[in-house]
């Protein structure tokens, strides 16, 4: 269930959401920044939402929050299908969608994930949010197809429908919470080799400096992101590019496939070494394939970009909740997520609007994407200094540690 609803949310809200935007611009007149501000505003809203998702998460599980954030993504859907006019697209779709999809998303299900998966979290992290890739494989083909045949209010309406049977049938059949993990001091397995020996509470984590270098890695790191996933599509298909939007789709396809591969990767990696490293590595990856990318004018070239930034950006998604795991521990993870995702989730509303406003300066995204380059590498600077906690005495059945 986890897998699935990282494959409708972020499917739907970030991947296919690119298709979108330049018909949603032509069809009301709408510039490109004013486009921006529907993903801007949607993060601006979640990070007002999320420290109470974070904290319903540990206290009723996810089976309750994916049912009725499934059910409100279905319906805000299905009414995006029929606005008329921006406060239509900026309430159904920034805050909307934004709130539904707040309880689909890593704070519900990556929390739970990492309360289960123990001494392996790391790959489970990485093999649930495969999801997330591969919702970007299949929706933006998805509902291009659709457009091409019908036209991007029929798309809306029919991707409000996969959220419903996608994500709240199965959970509302199939998904059951499962009893609350024993205490701490009584498990028997060792939860990582790098963990944290103790679980820290969210007003112990605020006051840490290790919080807030987490904060500004990740708030950077994520800010070039979704500007690259949702606003590729527009730069690849114009003039200064080229490419057709069928072309453009299937690299942003590509590039969410490579995502998948980086998920599992990653995630895996996380479990044999520093999770620092890890880190820098994915940040890097990234930008120097935004850097290729502002090289190259082909569509082999665009595909390279997409098997190298997919490849570097599947790390980020599943080392936003196991590093914060390693550093903080498990007990109140939902509660330490839901308070530093929305410093995150600011950092990132502001990548929409801004590439959009450069563009419309600029008549190109060239300047936001060397900008981009620029914030990783920053975040990179950051994330090396932050040490993985020493390693706990090893738990036994025999000799528990008291």
């Amino acid at each position: 269930m986890a897998f699935m609803s990282n494959f409708t949310g972020v499917g739907i809200g970030f991947y296919a959401f690119g298709v979108f935007f330049k018909p949603l611009a032509e069809h009301f007149g709408w510039s490109r920044a004013l486009v921006g501000w529907g993903p801007g505003v949607s993060l601006v809203v979640a990070s007002v939402f999320a420290p109470l998702v974070g904290r319903n998460v540990d206290k009723f599980g996810m089976r309750p929050l994916l049912m009725a954030g499934s059910a409100a993504a279905g319906l805000s859907l299905a009414l995006l299908g029929m606005m008329t006019n921006l406060w239509h697209y900026l309430f159904l779709f920034g805050v909307m969608y934004s709130i539904a999809n707040l309880h689909m998303g890593d704070i519900v299900t990556g929390s739970t994930i990492a309360r289960r998966f123990l001494a392996k979290r790391g790959a489970a992290l990485g093999i649930a949010t495969v999801g997330v890739s591969f919702g970007g494989v299949v929706m933006p083909p998805f509902a291009q197809w659709i457009m091409d045949n019908w036209d991007w209010r029929t798309a809306f309406v029919a991707l409000g429908a996969a959220a419903v049977f996608l994500v709240f049938i199965p959970a509302m059949l199939f998904l059951r919470n499962l009893p609350p993990l024993p205490e701490e001091n009584s498990l028997t397995t060792i939860p990582n080799s790098y963990d944290s020996e103790r679980s820290w509470t969210r007003s112990e984590a605020l006051s840490s400096a290790r919080f807030w270098k987490l904060v500004f890695v990740f708030g950077l790191g994520y800010l070039p992101l979704g500007t690259m996933l949702v606003q590729q599509v527009p730069f690849l298909t114009d003039p200064d590019f080229g490419l057709s939007p069928s072309r453009a789709a299937l690299v942003l396809s590509f590039t969410a496939a490579m995502g998948m591969v980086g998920k599992v990767f990653w995630g895996a990696m996380f479990d044999r070494m520093e999770g620092r490293w890890t880190v820098a590595c994915s940040l890097a990856m990234q930008a120097i394939s935004i850097w290729w990318l502002l090289q190259t004018k082909s569509f082999t070239g665009a595909i390279m970009f997409g098997l190298f930034f997919g490849l570097g950006m599947g790390g980020l998604v599943p080392m936003h909740t196991a590093l914060r795991v390693r550093q903080f521990g498990v007990k109140h993870i939902g509660a330490i997520m839901g308070i530093s995702s929305p410093i995150t989730m600011l950092a990132q509303a502001g990548g929409q609007p801004l590439a959009g406003w450069i563009f419309d300066t600029t008549g190109t995204y060239r300047a936001a994407f060397y900008l981009f380059i620029v914030v990783q590498l920053t975040a990179i600077l950051i994330v090396i200094t932050l040490r993985d906690p020493k390693r706990p005495a090893r738990r036994t059945e025999k000799h528990p540690i008291p």
